[in-house]
């Protein structure tokens, strides 16, 4: 591959990244009707556009191919993506403070701004905060404290990694939501439990260096301190009001924050195997989400399980499971966000999900995305990254036979999501174009209309595809391989030798693949740990 077409294929992959920052330009603005329109339309902004936007661009299954694009894995670009993230919302917090002091609003409207500002920036914020605290350089952490702090919540750069990643799915972790446990109790738990869980970390990191609690190196004192400023600041400059709405801000951030945390672990539980012994953290304690555009917008926070089993992975190398391996959401994680305001039809949907995996543990996991060095295994990703690339070199040939419509229209629909889902980046960017140089309308109608006529193309597409984009197409991921492999007739020989065959459903492919192909592809190089947290 040249080097303009490596540039090319690197901007390509980090474009869509960039979704945040193009959505996230200018202070979000709260234009008061009345109080009887006020509040629906604030919800409709807030929790409708980003589930309308999920089933537009649609699922993303595949995992990022970090042998042919190792860049994807080292790139500058991926590390200064959450710093420029964390510039813009403090900037936008800045002038938001300093438009609520100045502007003569009325109480309706200074309650909405901040409403908005904190779910908007504050929570935003935290999430950015969440991928900075996990890196290992120093400045990174500093990031996400002082992202942390604006929002009054610093300790949670304490307790989500010492305590959340080592207790998660047990009674220990105040982060984990327990079985049949409404949304409302579960916030009001978390946040107090971790602060004391965080206290507690502190302490007795204080008291194994031989130090009492009561010094300039205890944390938490270190986070009292700065909010303490904060608040005072706050107020001096904007007096009563100005503190009220920071206040509301902090409030809204942090219980939008603690309803994903919610989200991603209701349920799911790790068996006690002794007193205080509990089976090691996998795959099955964290709910995926596959939706691209929630995926894109919150630095692929839906791709949990990966995260919990690796914490050092960057975001953009975070990858989603096999079905039987990792738990996924019924809807995008915005969509389950709301469905869990209301906690009966919570329960509905979520408990027998949970109960099904809760079933599952202590299940030994396969090892096939283990790290076996000395051996010639692949992961799947990368057994089927081998697999890929031979069938283009012609390497490889497969054959498929007994393809079902249901099958055909399921493979070749990922293929178009995969592409409209793409074009969704340039479209809220022509959409914000047009809303600033003409009327808001025009740039919503266009907006609406290029979203439905990506729908319908998508659905034409995949109803009337040529079978023959089947396999390719089924080569983007995971999922999609696995589901061909289940319900067609596929067989992968290789031409040099008619001995080498392998068919579905009876043999198995991860173990050809490792078996012939990794003495032509090289594994690739993963340069963090890939040893599971706990």
């Amino acid at each position: 591959m040249t080097n303009t077409k490596v540039w090319m294929w690197r901007f390509l992959s980090f474009v869509p990244f960039l979704l945040p920052v193009v959505m996230r330009y200018r202070v979000p603005q709260y234009h008061h009707v009345s109080l009887l329109w006020s509040v629906p339309l604030t919800f409709l902004y807030l929790y409708l556009s980003i589930p309308f936007f999920d089933h537009i661009a649609g699922r993303s299954r595949g995992n990022p191919d970090l042998a042919s694009k190792p860049w994807i894995a080292s790139g500058g670009e991926y590390v200064l993506l959450p710093q420029l993230l964390c510039l813009q919302v403090m900037v936008l917090k800045v002038v938001a403070f300093i438009w609520i002091v100045q502007g003569k609003f009325t109480t309706v409207d200074l309650v909405g701004t901040a409403f908005l500002c904190g779910q908007v920036l504050g929570s935003y914020g935290i999430y950015v905060a969440h991928e900075l605290m996990h890196r290992p350089s120093r400045f990174d952490k500093a990031l996400a404290e002082i992202l942390l702090v604006t929002v009054m919540y610093p300790h949670f750069c304490i307790e989500h990694v010492v305590g959340h990643h080592k207790h998660v799915g047990t009674y220990r972790d105040p982060a984990t939501a327990r079985f049949n446990e409404s949304l409302y109790r579960f916030v009001v738990r978390s946040v107090f439990g971790g602060a004391v869980s965080a206290w507690r970390i502190e302490t007795e990191r204080l008291r194994a260096r031989g130090l009492p609690w009561l010094t300039m190196h205890n944390r938490m004192l270190r986070y009292s301190v700065e909010i303490s400023l904060l608040n005072a600041a706050v107020y001096y400059f904007g007096g009563i009001w100005g503190s009220i709405a920071f206040l509301i801000h902090c409030a809204i951030a942090i219980f939008a924050f603690e309803t994903i945390n919610y989200v991603q672990h209701y349920g799911l539980q790790r068996k006690e195997l002794a007193p205080g012994v509990f089976e090691p953290v996998s795959t099955r304690h964290s709910w995926d989400s596959s939706h691209r555009f929630s995926n894109l917008f919150l630095l692929n926070l839906g791709r949990h399980a990966d995260h919990h089993r690796s914490p050092a992975r960057p975001f953009q190398t975070l990858r989603l499971f096999r079905e039987h391996e990792a738990p996924e959401l019924p809807w995008g994680i915005v969509t389950m966000f709301v469905v869990a305001f209301v906690p009966p039809l919570w329960f509905r949907v979520m408990n027998p999900r949970a109960l099904a995996w809760r079933e599952k543990s202590v299940v030994p996991l396969t090892a096939a995305y283990s790290r076996l060095p000395t051996s010639n295994e692949l992961d799947p990703d990368a057994a089927l990254s081998a697999l890929r690339r031979a069938y283009a070199r012609g390497e490889t040939r497969i054959g498929l036979t007994g393809l079902n419509h249901q099958t055909r229209r399921a493979i070749l629909l990922s293929r178009y999501e995969m592409l409209f889902g793409f074009l969704i980046v340039p479209a809220i960017a022509i959409t914000i174009v047009i809303n600033n140089v003409w009327r808001p309308v025009w740039g919503l109608t266009f907006l609406f209309v290029a979203c439905l006529v990506a729908l319908a193309a998508r659905r034409v597409l995949a109803n009337y595809g040529s079978s023959e984009a089947v396999i390719p197409a089924a080569l983007g991921s995971l999922h999609t391989w696995d589901l061909l492999w289940r319900t067609a007739n596929v067989e992968i020989r290789f031409d040099d030798d008619p001995s080498k065959r392998c068919s579905s459903p009876a043999d198995d492919w991860h173990r050809f693949v490792c078996r012939y192909l990794p003495y032509k592809e090289s594994s690739p190089a993963i340069g963090w740990s890939e040893e599971p947290a706990g």
